[in-house]
């Protein structure tokens, strides 16, 4: 049998599971504008070397701030 009605919390869940979901697009599409994912067999290769070099060079910052 279907609900008439949604709870608040439901609402409040709903809602918060929508924001977590597009927080981690807009995170993707960001990935994708600036070459760290790729879309397709060739890119991807190249999206996962640039992830390396992006954790190497925070690494590398992080070293040099100390």
């Amino acid at each position: 049998m279907k609900k008439d009605f949604i709870s608040i919390e439901e609402l409040l869940d709903e809602n918060a599971a929508l924001k977590a979901r597009v927080e981690q697009l807009e995170e993707r599409l960001e990935n994708i504008k600036h070459g760290y994912e790729g879309t397709c067999m060739t890119c991807e290769p190249v999206g996962m070397m640039n992830l390396e070099l992006r954790r190497r060079l925070a690494d590398f910052e992080q070293k040099e701030n100390k």
